[in-house]
This record gives structure tokens, sequence and C-alpha cells, in this order.
């Protein structure tokens, strides 16, 4: 993930389609003239949906997940792609008697660039299968399991874009809109099943003094089933914030 990509929101993370986890990682970052090589090797966890609709971590995985990232940086901002590879596992511990595993991966390329002013924008696309605990916090599964036990990585793709402005030294605003999307399915899967996610924010900060910001943000958001249900959120919230 690229930390810089992420907008100035109230809500945690933002957009729907934010690259963003944390967990366990050893990783390596090489130099390279202008740009930085990282590569990872991080902490594996599969989630997992059943064809009776239930979410599953069943902790079979064996082999780590491995990112890699090539990035740079200037005054005029920071840009970078990325991509994971990784494998998705069940023992026979959620069919009986049934291993099987299937390797996922992605890319995303996102970045944070300067306009005008202290203004900028800040985007990030996402292509992948087996991607969904890195993406939109999990709001898409990694894989599904059949009834016999078979595994499958879930395909999705989507992104954001996000432009900051600066009304004055002290007050600023964001406005993001981020998608997210799994199509198609492999196979069959319950009708409660997320199939797309949408969702917009927009706010004022003020900082009255260089450690204080008070932020207003609305948002609106809406969320589509594979069964064709659907519902949307609208959303006010305000957050103090002193950084230390």
């Amino acid at each position: 993930m690229t930390v810089a990509a992420l907008p100035e929101v109230n809500d945690y993370v933002g957009p729907v389609a934010a690259v963003f986890v944390r967990q366990p990682q050893l990783r390596w970052s090489q130099p390279l003239g202008g740009f930085t090589l990282d590569v990872g090797l991080e902490s594996p966890e599969s989630t997992l949906r059943t064809s009776d609709a239930k979410r599953l971590t069943p902790d079979d995985d064996q082999i780590p997940d491995l990112a890699l990232r090539f990035g740079t940086s200037g005054t005029w901002g920071e840009l970078a792609i990325a991509g994971v590879l990784r494998q998705l596992r069940s023992d026979g511990g959620v069919v009986g008697g049934v291993e099987d595993s299937v390797m996922g991966g992605g890319v995303n390329v996102s970045g944070r660039v300067r306009t005008f002013g202290l203004d900028d924008v800040r985007f990030v696309g996402v292509w992948g299968s087996g991607l969904g605990r890195y993406v939109g916090l999990n709001v898409f599964d990694d894989g599904s399991i059949d009834a016999e036990g078979h595994v499958a990585a879930i395909p999705i793709h989507g992104g954001f874009l996000a432009y900051r402005h600066w009304w004055s030294e002290t007050w600023r605003s964001s406005l993001a809109y981020g998608y997210l999307a799994a199509d198609p399915y492999p196979g069959s899967v319950p009708d409660s099943t997320s199939n797309e996610v949408q969702s917009v924010h927009g706010n004022v900060m003020w900082s009255p003094i260089t450690p204080v910001t008070f932020g207003l943000e609305y948002i609106w958001a809406t969320r589509s089933l594979e069964g064709g249900d659907n519902g949307d959120l609208n959303r006010v919230t305000f957050a103090a914030k002193f950084t230390f």
C-alpha cells in the first residue's frame, strides 16, 4: 500500500477501493537511483465464502504472501506500482477430507501528485484475484469454496480518485470517489454476497494550529448484492485530532 495515496478523510481508511492492511511482515528495501524496490514476505490468511453464505478463515495457509513494490518520490509527489502473489488453501477442515488450494495475485498503481499550490490528486487502481483482505477492508472475500471443497480465487477490480484543495493555510477540503467490484464470480455464490460497492467522501478540514485538526465530512455509499438487492448509506461525521 502507498500511505501517501490515502485521502485526508474522517472515515477510517477512506474510499472503498483503498489498498490497506496491517499484518506481520519481513521486508527488504533497496534504493535504485531515484527509485526504491521493496520485497516483503507477509503473514498469510485466507477468507473463504462457502456456498451457504458463511465466511471462514481456515488458517490453513502454508506459504507467506509475497509482496513487491517499485516506487519513486520527489517534490512533485509519489508514484508506485505494486503486486502480491499468494496461496488460498483449505486442508480439509471445511469439507471433510478434501484438500485444495489455488494461487491468487494482482497489482495496484497508486500515487499522490501535486497540482496547483498545495493542492494534490491521489489515486489507486487495483486488479487481480484473491486480493480481498488487501482491498477495502475485506469487503470482498479472497475466494470461494464449494460443497465439494474446491477453492477458487475471486477476481476484483476498482480504484479511487481524490482531490484535495487548500482554501487557505488552515482550511482545506477533499473530494473522493471509490469503486470496487467482483466480476465474474467463480462458480455459484450466495445471493447475499457483495457484487459492487461505491463511495463518495466530501469534507472540510480546519487546522487552527499545526497539531490540531477538526473535520466535518459527508459520506454517500452504495452496495449491490449478487442476488440483485442493493442499499445505500448517508452519513455525516465530525472528528477532532491532536497529532503528537
